[in-house]
């Protein structure tokens, strides 16, 4: 799940119950009437989004509550922050050349938590291609606060014309320079004339980024 969150992931609450009863992958499928596999996939975020439909049975099955699994509580049940479940859309790919302009239907909802008093507008977007290799890599989904300003040296997802695009925005002398964590790909600096006549607009400041990986 995501960098955002500094505790635990779905897929590792679920692991770490499991350990903690003792249980091996076979008899917690056996208890849902699933293959061992399927288990494992929970584990290893293989199986990525979890729906009150999947999550319920897999927490009775750990002797636990879903809003545990899911991070929303501790293990005593109690809330780790008072919120809301939000559903957002995962709109398609995001990579240099990648135009964004075609993305029109979302492939996938997840979901995030948040304080109930903040209405913020996010979307998601899954990475394409190795260039924010390692902290971003193939098949990773970002979430996205839709906004038109970013810190410097913030991760954003920047239009290039009509190619998206998710960098590292660094400031400096009313340009901007673009930088992939893959050292293989040089920065890209845009000058004040490129950001307007390409012309350059911020998307989004990306907040949290899911992983399919362990």
């Amino acid at each position: 799940m995501g960098e955002r969150i500094e505790s635990m992931t779905v897929h590792e609450r679920i692991k770490k119950r499991r350990l903690e009863l003792g249980l091996t992958l076979l008899q917690v499928a056996d208890s849902l009437s699933v293959a061992s596999s399927t288990v494992l996939r929970y584990e290893t975020s293989e199986i990525y989004n979890f729906g009150i439909n999947r999550i319920a049975p897999l927490a009775a099955a750990l002797k636990t509550t879903p809003a545990y699994l899911m991070g929303w509580s501790d293990e005593s049940g109690l809330p780790l922050t008072r919120g809301v479940n939000r559903s957002i859309r995962v709109l398609g790919n995001v990579a240099a050349g990648i135009p964004i302009t075609a993305v029109e239907d979302a492939e996938e909802i997840i979901y995030i938590h948040e304080p109930e008093d903040v209405h913020t507008e996010y979307f998601a977007l899954r990475v394409r291609g190795d260039s924010m290799e390692p902290r971003l890599r193939e098949g990773d989904v970002i979430i996205v606060r839709h906004d038109s300003g970013v810190e410097s040296g913030k991760l954003a997802v920047v239009l290039l014309g009509d190619e998206a695009a998710v960098k590292k925005v660094v400031k400096e002398n009313g340009g901007i320079t673009l930088v992939s964590f893959n050292p293989s790909y040089p920065p890209r600096h845009l000058t004040p004339a490129d950001i307007i006549h390409m012309p350059v607009h911020i998307l989004g400041t990306v907040i949290e980024s899911r992983t399919r990986y362990t």
